[in-house]
C-alpha cells in the first residue's frame, strides 16, 4: 500500500492531505509554531559552525552573516561541497560546536515532534500506523511527502516516528508538488552490467577524486562507470559539450552520479558546479536529461550540497528517483555517505534501502564524529516509478532470480520445518494411507491371492476356556498343544510370537513337541526375542530350543515400518523375516527335496540363526527366487535419518491393503476344536501344508513383554477405515497383525517407499518460484484462471501419487508440497491491489 502525504503552509497554518488505497483521504489543519523555523536556523547556525570549525581543528574568530533565507556568506571554505564562501556563525571566542549542535538537534527534533503529535493528526497518524500493522512483518510502508514552500521541506521530516519502532518500516520518499512528465515503464535490464555516467567537478579536488574511487571500488565488478572530469586547461566549452553529448549516449545510463559543489536557484532548477567558478543549471541539462531517461536512465545521486531544487526539477521532468543532501554537507560526511551507500547498492538493495542504511550507519556509528548528517540525506521518487537496485548478471542474476522474497522464505521455512516434526510425519502418513485404502476400495486393486499366513491368537475367550489366570507368562503346555495340532497338520513354518526366556516347569513339554516335529518333517521353527532393558537379548532357553534347528527373531515393530536388516551386526534378524525366508525354503524343499542344497538335514543345520542369509540368496529354483532383502536394507541416509529419529527412505506397513488379503485370523480355541476338514473349508485351501502358521497373542490386556498391553497398538487410521467395513471398528491392531503385514511384504517385495516430505517441500518451493517467475503479467481478470489451473494440476497431481503408490511402491507427500505451491500464489490472489508479479 502507497499512501500520499502533502503539506503545504498557508501563512501560519499548515494544510495535510493524506491520500491512499481506492481513492481514500484524510484532510487536517494545524497551526504552525514559529518556534521550529527559529530551532532550525539556530541548528543550522551549529551545524555548519561545528563542520567548519571542529573537523578543521580550529576555531573560527570572526563571525559570519545569516542570511534571512538561511543561507550563510562569510569566509571561503573549500571543505563544504557547497558554492565557496559559505561558512558557519562563529563567536569571537573559543565555542564548544559539538555541544551546541547536540542540543540545537536536540531542540528541534524536540519541537518537529510535539508539533506532528497534535491532536488534528490524530487520524492521519492512526491510519498510517494501521497500514503498518497491516504489512508483512518485513514489510515497508511507502509514505510519499510532498512539502511546500521550500521552509517546510527543508525540515527532518525522515525522523518521524508515528510509534515507537515505527521508523523501522516508515519510508518517506519525497516528491515535488509540481510533476509535469510521467516515468517510462521500468525496461528490462540492459544485457551485460548497469551502466553509470560520473560527472566530477573538479579533478584537483581531493574529495571528489576519493569519490570516484570509492565507486570504482565498490561497484567496478557489477556496473560500467564512465568518469567526465574537468582538468586543469580543459576548454569549459569542451566540458559542457561533453557532458550534454555523454548525457545523450545511444547505449544509455542507468545512473547518473554527480560529485562536487552544488546549490539551490530556483529560477534555473538548482546549478552544478562543474569546474571552478563554473555551473550549469538543470534547466540547461533539461533537454539531454530527457533523452537519457527516453534510454533508461533510472536514478541520480547529487553527493553534492543543497540540492532539493534539483531533485525537484528532476523528478518534474519524469526521473524515477534522485538521491540528494538538503543542506551543505562537509566532504567528509558526504564520502562516509557515499561508502555506505554503495555498500548497500552492490548488495542489491533498492536504493531507498541503501539511503535508509546508510543514514542509519551515520547515526548509530558515526554520530560523535558526524553529528547531524544522518538527517541531511533525502531520495525523492516519482510516484509510479519502481525503485531501482542493480541486478546481477549472467548466471548470478538468473540464480537470484530464484532467491525467495522474505514472504516467501518464511513460507518455505515454516512447512519445511512442519515437514521435518516427527508427529506431523506420522500424522499425515497415516491420513494417507488411509485415503490409499479407500483408493484401493474403489478402484478395486487390491491382492486376490489367498493369503499363506494363518494367525492364530490366543485372545481373551482362549484364556477363559482353557482357564488360564495370568497369561504374563504364558502357559507353555497351551503353546504345545497349539504347536503340536499345527504340525500334525502339515503347516512347514510355525512361529511363537512369544519370548520364552523364563524357567517354567512346562518348558520341557514344549521342547519335546519341537524336538519331535523337526525329528519327523524337518518343520521350520521362529521364536521370538527382543532386547530387555539391561541390553541384553532375551532368547528362547536352550530346553526350549537350540539355534541349530530353531530361529530366534527380534520381535520389535518400528512404528509401522518394515524392520531395517542390519548385517554385521549381533542384532538377530527380524522375526517377520525370518518366518517369510523359512516359508520360501520350506517351499523349496517340497519342490526338490533330493537336491543337498535344498534339503539340509538335521545335522547339517549349522547354526541357523547366522546361516540364513547366506543361505537364501543362493536359492533359485524353476525361476523362484527365496527372498532377500531387497528394499529393506538400511540405507546410508536412511541410518543418519535414524539419528535424527526420523524414518526417510525405511518401507513403511502397506495398511491401505485390506487385513484379510494379508493374512488369516482365528482363535486359538477354535483352532484346536477344528479337524483338518472343517479347518480347511474355514480357511478355503486343502490343508496347512502350504500355511504359515503365527501363534500370537490376539488382543487381552496383558500382553507384552517389557510391560503389559504393549503388544496392542492403537489403531492407524486405515486398519479403522478397514473394520469399519467389517463392522468390528473398535478392536486394535496387534502385533501379530502388524508381523503379518510385514511377512506379506517381504514374501511379495512389496515395499513401498515413503518419499520424505521435506525433499518434496523444497522441490515444490522451487517449482512454485518457477511458476512465479513463468507466469505472465496477470490482471484481476486473469486470477480465475491461474486458481482454476493451479487447482487441477494439485488434483492431477494427488491422482498420480495415489496410482504412484501402488504401481511404482512410492508414497509421493501431497499436502505439504501442494501448500508450499500455494504459498506462492495465495498471497499475490489475495491482494486487493494486484496487477502484476
Amino acid at each position: 500500500m502507497v499512501y500520499q502525504l502533502t503539506v503545504q503552509k498557508i501563512e501560519q497554518t499548515c494544510v495535510f492531505n493524506l491520500t491512499w488505497g481506492n481513492h481514500q483521504r484524510l484532510y487536517a489543519e494545524m497551526r504552525f509554531p514559529p518556534a521550529i523555523l527559529q530551532f532550525y536556523k539556530a541548528w543550522q547556525a551549529a551545524y555548519l559552525g561545528y563542520y567548519q570549525a571542529e573537523l578543521r581543528g580550529v576555531n573560527w574568530q570572526r563571525p559570519a552573516q545569516i542570511e534571512t533565507d538561511g543561507t550563510i556568506t562569510g569566509r571561503e571554505n573549500h571543505d563544504f561541497r557547497g558554492r565557496p564562501g559559505m561558512v558557519g556563525q562563529v563567536a569571537s571566542h573559543a565555542v564548544n560546536w559539538h555541544s551546541q549542535l547536540a542540543q540545537a538537534e536536540a531542540q528541534l527534533l524536540s519541537e518537529f515532534h510535539r508539533w506532528l503529535l497534535g491532536e488534528p493528526l490524530h487520524k492521519i497518524r492512526q491510519t498510517l500506523i494501521e497500514g503498518l500493522n497491516a504489512t508483512d512483518t518485513s514489510a515497508t510502508l511507502d509514505v510519499f511527502l510532498t512539502c511546500t514552500p521550500m521552509e517546510l521541506a527543508r525540515l527532518p521530516w525522515e525522523t518521524w516516528e508515528l510509534d515507537k519502532g515505527s521508523a523501522n518500516s516508515l519510508r518517506f520518499a519525497r516528491s515535488p508538488i509540481n510533476i509535469e512528465a510521467s516515468t517510462p515503464p521500468r525496461r528490462q535490464f540492459r544485457k551485460g552490467r548497469a551502466r553509470v555516467l560520473a560527472i566530477l567537478g573538479d579533478s584537483t579536488n581531493i574529495s571528489t577524486r576519493q569519490d570516484l574511487s570509492t565507486l570504482q571500488a565498490t561497484l567496478q565488478r557489477t556496473v560500467e562507470i564512465e568518469p567526465v572530469i574537468w582538468h586543469p586547461g580543459k576548454a569549459i566549452a569542451d566540458l559542457k559539450t561533453e557532458i550534454c553529448d555523454r548525457l545523450k549516449d545511444p547505449l544509455g545510463w542507468d545512473i547518473l552520479f554527480f560529485a562536487g559543489h552544488s546549490n539551490e536557484q530556483k529560477l534555473v532548477k538548482g546549478e552544478i558546479a562543474i569546474a571552478p567558478n563554473v555551473t550549469l543549471s538543470m534547466r540547461t541539462l533539461e533537454p539531454h536529461l530527457e533523452i537519457a531517461k527516453s534510454r533508461g536512465l533510472q536514478f541520480a545521486l547529487f553527493n553534492s550540497c543543497s540540492g532539493l531544487d534539483i531533485a525537484d526539477a528532476l523528478i518534474g521532468m519524469g526521473l524515477s528517483q534522485v538521491a540528494i543532501m538538503r543542506e551543505p554537507v562537509h566532504d567528509q560526511v558526504a564520502l562516509a555517505f557515499l561508502d555506505r551507500f554503495l555498500q548497500g547498492i552492490a548488495g542489491y538493495e533498492d536504493v531507498h534501502n541503501a539511503l535508509i542504511q546508510a543514514c542509519r550507519h551515520l547515526r548509530s556509528q558515526q554520530q560523535l564524529t558526524y553529528p547531524s548528517a544522518y538527517f541531511i540525506p533525502s531520495l525523492f521518487r516519482h510516484p509510479n516509478a519502481t525503485l531501482f537496485q542493480l541486478e546481477p548478471t549472467g548466471w548470478q542474476r538468473q540464480l537470484r532470480r530464484f532467491v525467495p522474497k522474505r514472504r516467501e522464505a518464511i513460507a518455505v521455512a515454516v512447512i519445511t520445518t512442519l515437514s521435518l516434526l516427527t508427529p506431523v510425519h506420522y500424522f499425515l502418513v497415516d491420513q494417507r494411507v488411509k485415503v490409499q485404502a479407500q483408493y484401493r476400495q474403489l478402484t478395486s486393486q487390491q491382492p486376490i491371492a489367498t493369503p499363506p499366513t494363518l494367525l492364530v491368537q490366543i485372545d481373551d475367550q482362549s484364556l477363559q476356556l482353557r482357564e488360564i489366570g495370568d497369561p504374563g507368562l504364558m502357559d507353555r503346555t497351551y503353546l504345545a498343544d497349539l504347536v503340536n495340532y499345527a504340525t500334525d497338520l502339515g503347516a512347514p513354518v510355525v512361529a511363537l510370537d512369544f519370548v520364552l526366556d523364563r524357567v517354567l516347569p512346562e518348558n520341557i513339554q514344549l521342547g519335546n513337541v519341537l524336538r519331535e516335529s523337526i525329528a519327523a518333517d524337518q518343520n521350520w521353527f521362529i521364536l521370538a526375542t527382543k532386547k530387555g532393558h539391561s541390553g541384553e537379548w532375551q532368547r528362547p532357553l536352550t530346553e526350549i530350543a537350540e539355534e541349530t534347528w530353531s530361529l530366534a527373531g527380534d520381535i520389535n515393530i518400528p512404528l509401522w515400518h518394515v524392520t531395517p536388516l542390519r548385517r554385521g551386526s549381533d542384532r538377530p534378524l527380524p522375526f517377520s523375516y525370518q518366518i517369510a525366508v523359512a516359508y520360501q525354503l520350506s517351499q523349496l524343499e517340497n519342490s526338490a527335496r533330493n537336491d543337498i542344497r535344498l534339503a539340509p538335514s538335521l545335522q547339517n543345520r549349522r547354526s541357523l540363526q547366522s546361516q540364513i542369509i547366506d543361505l537364501a540368496p543362493r536359492l533359485d529354483v524353476d525361476d523362484r527366487t527365496v527372498i532377500t532383502s531387497k528394499g529393506a536394507n538400511l540405507r546410508v541416509i536412511t541410518a543418519l535419518s535414524y539419528r535424527l529419529r526420523l524414518r526417510w527412505l525405511q518401507p513403511i506397513l502397506d495398511f491401505s491393503i485390506e487385513p484379510e488379503r494379508v493374512y488369516q485370523t482365528m482363535s486359538a480355541w477354535q483352532f484346536l476344536e477344528q479337524d483338518s476338514t472343517t479347518l480347511a473349508q474355514t480357511l478355503g485351501s486343502s490343508s496347512l501344508e502350504e500355511k504359515i502358521v503365527i501363534i500370537a497373542p490376539g488382543g487381552y490386556d496383558e500382553a507384552g513383554v517389557s510391560q503389559q498391553g504393549e503388544d496392542n497398538f492403537p489403531m492407524p487410521p486405515a486398519i479403522a477405515y478397514w473394520r469399519q467395513q467389517t463392522g468390528n471398528p473398535n478392536r486394535g491392531l496387534t502385533g501379530g497383525e502388524a508381523h503379518g503385514y510385514m511377512i506379506h511384504h517381504y514374501l511379495k517385495q512389496h515395499f513401498v517407499m515413503p518419499i520424505p516430505d521435506t525433499w518434496m517441500v523444497l522441490l515444490a518451493a522451487v517449482a512454485g518460484k518457477v511458476l512465479m517467475l513463468m507466469l505472465p503479467a496477470h490482471t484481476v481478470e486473469s486470477r480465475s484462471k491461474v486458481t482454476l489451473g493451479l487447482a487441477l494440476a494439485t488434483g492431477v497431481y494427488g491422482g498420480v501419487s495415489l496410482q504412484v503408490y501402488i504401481s511404482g511402491q512410492l508414497l509421493l507427500p501431497w499436502l505439504l508440497p501442494s501448500l508450499m505451491i500455494w504459498s506462492y500464489w495465495l498471497p499475490l490472489l489475495l491482494e486487493k491491489n494486484y496487477e502484476s508479479h
